[in-house]
């Protein structure tokens, strides 16, 4: 939940949100708020295009992760030409964060392959019901037996626990020009379905900001919900729409369902 500017908002109570399935207007159950404990997961590029951003990326991971809620957990995918679970779901309290000394730089990159992947992991083995993810990548894939539409359509119909997802842009990626506007495009495309924000680093901005940055979003991150509209909804997708009081905020919220997998 943000506003205009993009700020993140929080704490809100059950009656700043109106949920609309497929336009109709939904009562709100008791959501899940700023301190609760959160499945947090990183993707992180480890590919040749994301060469020197090591230290930034290290520096950021250990403070989200120092910053979360008591309860929470955390796990890590790092991927290049393939994906390796370098950190299943662990507590955070303690945490090991020697996946972080592999951050090698190498390779081709399997990004949808990896997202598809990570997101099948989340739905069946995080434990808490507030769940995010922070991929860090330049969004570009060369590799993969997938393409970003196949992607996106995996993505939709992922079963119940499907995680939001904080999209930042890789410091140090040597993606330009229409590699980087491709980059950007992937990332609004993957958030459009699955709720978040992407996030795009000032080139003077260093870890510490964009650790509190993301911290910031996550307990700014609610989770709602509510029963569906019909007794025996068929198996089409249902659009959602999630609107917030005062008008001023905005919530970037799930796309939608599938009945039969929500």
């Amino acid at each position: 939940m943000v506003d205009k500017s993009g700020q993140p908002q929080a704490p809100l109570g059950k009656s700043a949100f109106h949920v609309f399935d497929n336009g109709e207007e939904r009562p709100v159950e008791s959501p899940i708020t700023v301190d609760a404990p959160v499945s947090l997961a990183f993707l992180i590029d480890t590919s040749g295009s994301t060469v020197g951003n090591r230290d930034t990326v290290t520096s950021m991971a250990t403070a989200v992760i120092q910053a979360l809620p008591s309860g929470s957990e955390v796990m890590a995918v790092l991927f290049a030409e393939q994906a390796f679970i370098d950190l299943p779901f662990t507590p955070v309290e303690p945490a090991p964060l020697s996946f972080l000394s592999r951050l090698d730089s190498r390779g081709p990159t399997k990004f949808y392959n990896s997202l598809v992947a990570t997101e099948d992991y989340i739905a069946a083995n995080a434990h808490n019901r507030k769940r995010a993810l922070v991929i860090l990548s330049d969004g570009n894939d060369n590799d993969s037996n997938i393409n970003l539409q196949q992607t996106l359509r995996r993505i939709e119909s992922e079963p119940p626990g499907a995680p939001t997802i904080y999209f930042v842009d890789m410091p140090g990626s040597r993606a330009k020009g229409i590699e980087k506007r491709h980059s950007r495009r992937v990332a609004s495309l993957v958030i459009s379905v699955c709720g978040g924000l992407a996030i795009v680093p000032d080139k003077h901005e260093d870890a510490a900001s964009l650790s509190a940055r993301i911290t910031a979003l996550l307990r700014s991150q609610y989770v709602l919900t509510f029963t569906a509209a019909g007794a025996a909804p068929d198996d089409k997708f249902r659009k959602l729409e999630v609107r917030a009081d005062p008008a001023s905020l905005e919530a970037h919220a799930v796309a939608g369902y599938f009945p039969q997998m929500r």
